[in-house]
C-alpha cells in the first residue's frame, strides 16, 4: 500500500503499458482456454446433466403421481361397483333365505298341524271309548254307591242305638 500511495503522490501511472502487458494477456487467454476445456466445460456439462436428471426425475415423478391418481380413481370406481354388486348379492341371498325359511316354516306348520289333528282325533276317540265304558259301568257304579250308602246308614243307626258307656 505504501508503494501505491507513493506512486500516486509522485504522479506516475500504476500500470506501465509495455511488452509485458501482451505477454500477460496471452497467458490469461491461454489459461482461460485451457481451464475452459478441462474445467469449465466438464463442470457445465455436469451441471446440465444434473439439471436434466432433476427435471427428468421431477417430470417422471409428476407422471407417476398422475398415473397413481388415475389408478386410484379407477380402483375406487371398481370398488364401488364391487360393493354395489356385493350388496345386491347379499340382498338376493337374504331374500332367498327368507323364502326358504317361509317354505320350511309352512312345511313344518303343515306337518305339525297334521300331527295335532291326529292327536285331537285320537283324543276324541279315546274320550268316546271312555264315555261308552262309563255309560256301561254307570249302573254298576250306581248300585255300588247305593249299597255303600245303605251300609253306612245302617251302621250309623246301629251305632246310635247302642248304649253309651258311662252315660247317666
Amino acid at each position: 500500500m505504501a508503494v501505491a500511495a507513493t506512486t500516486l503522490l509522485s504522479g506516475g501511472a500504476l500500470i506501465d503499458l509495455d511488452g509485458t502487458l501482451f505477454v500477460q494477456l496471452l497467458l490469461f487467454f491461454l489459461t482461460f482456454f485451457i481451464l475452459r476445456g478441462f474445467v469449465f466445460k466438464p463442470m457445465l456439462r455436469l451441471i446440465d446433466a444434473r439439471e436434466a436428471a432433476t427435471t427428468g426425475a421431477t417430470a417422471e415423478a409428476e407422471a407417476l403421481q398422475k398415473e397413481a391418481k388415475e389408478k386410484e380413481a379407477a380402483f375406487l370406481l371398481e370398488m364401488g361397483k364391487v360393493r354395489q354388486e356385493a350388496s345386491q348379492e347379499r340382498e338376493r341371498l337374504r331374500k332367498e333365505g327368507m323364502r326358504v325359511e317361509q317354505e320350511l316354516l309352512a312345511s313344518v306348520r303343515a306337518e305339525t298341524d297334521g300331527e295335532v289333528e291326529k292327536a285331537q282325533q285320537a283324543l276324541r276317540e279315546s274320550v268316546g271309548s271312555v264315555r261308552s265304558q262309563l255309560v256301561q259301568e254307570t249302573p254298576r257304579l250306581g248300585e255300588a254307591i247305593a249299597e255303600r250308602l245303605l251300609q253306612g246308614t245302617s251302621a250309623a243307626v246301629a251305632q246310635a242305638s247302642a248304649p253309651r258307656v258311662g252315660a247317666p
